[in-house]
């Protein structure tokens, strides 16, 4: 394979598979003007090259450079959007959607802290981290004891409300998840 040399000539010794990802990465940032088009493409060339792992790598960039673009533009919705992609579920490229699992457990860690500290919820840590876990389940589709309806119920002040609020984001992080796992945060 041939690559460009930095005069814009070609040096026909270097592998370009070989190269570095970060090379690319540097690369692609020289372009002042940011476009998806060329992540894109490199990505597919290294996803045909069966470098799944490198093209996942050019897109998560193109992804950061979109976000950094949206705030330098001032689409504040957009960088929202793309930032809660990125932090749920990094942008769903590789095996990143599986960072919506490290919420999961820092929310139910949370939920059990809270009860803990004012003393409501099941009588035992292990109860009160599985009410935990299954509240920030999708309430009917994978909830574990529907007991914890009543438990739940019962809980006074504000740690109720609170626990209303671990179930929006436990829908939040179950649609990341599916969207990255389907694919939609590809689009």
């Amino acid at each position: 394979s041939t690559a460009a040399n930095g005069t814009g000539g070609v040096d026909a010794d270097v592998d370009m598979l070989a190269r570095d990802i970060r090379w690319y990465i540097a690369w692609l940032a020289h372009d002042p003007s940011y476009t998806p088009q060329p992540y894109e493409h490199l990505a597919a060339v290294f996803r045909e090259a069966g470098e799944p792992t490198k093209a996942n790598r050019i897109l998560y960039e193109s992804r950061e450079r979109a976000r950094a673009e949206a705030w330098r533009q001032g689409s504040y919705l957009r960088w929202l959007g793309s930032s809660l992609l990125k932090w749920t579920v990094g942008y769903g490229l590789g095996l990143r959607y599986f960072q919506a699992l490290w919420w999961v457990v820092a929310f139910t860690v949370l939920g059990t802290i809270l009860l803990l500290a004012f003393g409501q919820g099941p009588n035992r840590l292990s109860g009160k981290m599985f009410f935990s876990f299954d509240r920030l389940l999708v309430p009917r589709l994978l909830e574990l004891d529907r007991s914890h309806d009543e438990v739940e119920a019962g809980l006074k002040g504000w740690l109720r409300r609170y626990f209303y609020l671990h179930k929006i984001v436990g829908y939040v992080l179950a649609g990341f998840l599916l969207a990255g796992l389907a694919g939609l945060t590809q689009r």
